[in-house]
């Protein structure tokens, strides 16, 4: 039986998030393919794991246990351990381009993401000051918080041992260019390849003089909360049923006693 890795991207811990949105929508086809109690957390490539099948397909649904900037180092160990390819690799995450209960599928491509540079003294990047696995991050009350932070942090965080809000905020999302997307970045970085199919499922954008960054980190608003569950169940299906058009096609005999 083949096998698709389907990755939802986010920051682990931080449910109910705009940008965590990819991993709601994994939890959302979980429950579709009645394998929401399956999950199981996987320190080899330090991730939460599910494995299902459909239409002759096993589904290895995957959620990292790190923030958005790493998201690549749990799908790039997912796939060594699974012997996947990265054009079988499917990424599921936040689109802000796009409105809320829009759904579209690119195929491979740039993340097109801004290349942020260095502080002086002293600071060291993201991916070499962790790469370790997480619990649960602070509340997503928080979230509203993190915006001043990212953009003073930039994406970079001193190199000091710390469980605050603020160090894990300097992980969490620095604003990308238009079009971007750090978690994408993250995974064609770790796989070295940009040939994986990526599911955007539309945020939208912030208004007024909200920053992208804090927009993305906080929780979804009460009127998107009502609409929600119908985005997520949309999303599900759309992405199951372009997974399924891979599956293999069975003789007309398979099956028959």
């Amino acid at each position: 039986m083949a096998a698709l890795p389907v990755a939802g991207l986010g920051n682990y811990g931080l449910w109910g998030t705009r940008h965590s949105v990819g991993m709601a929508v994994l939890d959302r086809l979980a429950r579709q393919l009645a394998a929401a109690e399956s999950w199981r957390a996987d320190g080899r490539c330090c991730a939460d794991v599910a494995l299902t099948a459909a239409q002759g397909l096993q589904l290895v649904l995957l959620k990292p246990r790190r923030l958005m900037n790493l998201n690549g180092l749990s799908v790039a160990s997912a796939a060594e351990i699974y012997n996947l390819r990265p054009a079988d690799i499917y990424l599921v995450h936040d689109d802000l381009d796009k409105a809320l209960g829009k759904v579209a599928v690119k195929l491979g491509g740039s993340a097109s993401l801004a290349v942020f540079s260095a502080p002086a003294l002293g600071l060291v990047p993201v991916a070499e000051a962790t790469a370790g696995c997480l619990g649960s991050l602070p509340d997503p009350a928080l979230a509203g918080r993190a915006g001043s932070l990212l953009e003073a942090a930039v994406g970079w965080i001193q190199p000091i041992r710390c469980t605050t809000w603020a160090f894990y905020s300097a992980l969490l999302a620095p604003a990308p260019a238009p079009g971007g997307h750090n978690g994408v970045r993250s995974c064609i970085s770790a796989l070295q390849s940009n040939e994986m199919t990526r599911l955007r499922v539309g945020i939208g954008r912030p208004e007024g003089d909200v920053t992208v960054s804090s927009y993305v980190l906080a929780p979804f608003s009460a009127g998107e909360q009502e609409r929600l569950e119908q985005v997520l169940a949309q999303a599900a299906t759309f992405l199951l049923e372009h997974v399924l058009q891979r599956a293999p096609v069975r003789d007309p005999g398979d099956g028959l006693t």
